[in-house]
C-alpha cells in the first residue's frame, strides 16, 4: 500500500516532469508556468483535480482579459493595477469562480508589470493561457493515469 503523500509527490513530479517535456516539444513561452499549474492543479483525488484545473483556467481567462486590456491602456500604472484588480476580483465573484480569484490576480499582474519589451500584452495574454494549459491538462491526465484513487460515492 502506498502513502497518500508518497503518491502525491509522486504524481506531482511526474506532473511536472511531463509539463516541461510537452511545452518544450511545443515550444511554449515559458515552461515555468506549465510547470508551477500542474503543481498547483494537482489534487489528491481526480475529480478534485478536475475542480482546480476548471478555476485555474477560468481565473487565467479573466485575469489575462483584463489584464490585457489594462496593460494596452496603461502598462505597469499603479492605479490601473488597483483598478484591474478589483474587477479582476468582482468578475471572478460574479461568475461564482472565487477560488479563482488568486490565480486571475497573479494572472493580470504578471500582464500589467512583468511584459518583455519586444511583446505586446495580447501575445503575452495568449502565452500564459497556453503555458497554463499545457500544465493543467497535464496534472489531469497523470491524475487520472497514474495510480488513481478509487472514489467512494456518498448518497
Amino acid at each position: 500500500m502506498i502513502s497518500s503523500n508518497f503518491e502525491k509527490a509522486f504524481k506531482t513530479g511526474i506532473a511536472v516532469f511531463l509539463s516541461i517535456v510537452i511545452g518544450g516539444f511545443f515550444h511554449i513561452n515559458s515552461l515555468f508556468y506549465a510547470a508551477i499549474a500542474a503543481v498547483i492543479t494537482l489534487q489528491t483525488k481526480v475529480v478534485d483535480t478536475i475542480k482546480a484545473g476548471q478555476n485555474r483556467v477560468f481565473g487565467t481567462i479573466v485575469g489575462a482579459i483584463i489584464g490585457m486590456c489594462f496593460a494596452i491602456i496603461g502598462q505597469g500604472n499603479a492605479v490601473l493595477c488597483g483598478l484591474g484588480i478589483f474587477l479582476t476580483v468582482l468578475s471572478c465573484q460574479k461568475f461564482g469562480y472565487d477560488k479563482s480569484i488568486n490565480i486571475a490576480c497573479i494572472v493580470f499582474i504578471a500582464i500589467m508589470i512583468n511584459l518583455y519589451d519586444d511583446i505586446t500584452p495580447f501575445y503575452y495574454s495568449i502565452y500564459r493561457l497556453k503555458d497554463t494549459l499545457v500544465g493543467i491538462i497535464t496534472a489531469i491526465i497523470v491524475d487520472y493515469l497514474i495510480l488513481p484513487k478509487k472514489e467512494q460515492k456518498f448518497n
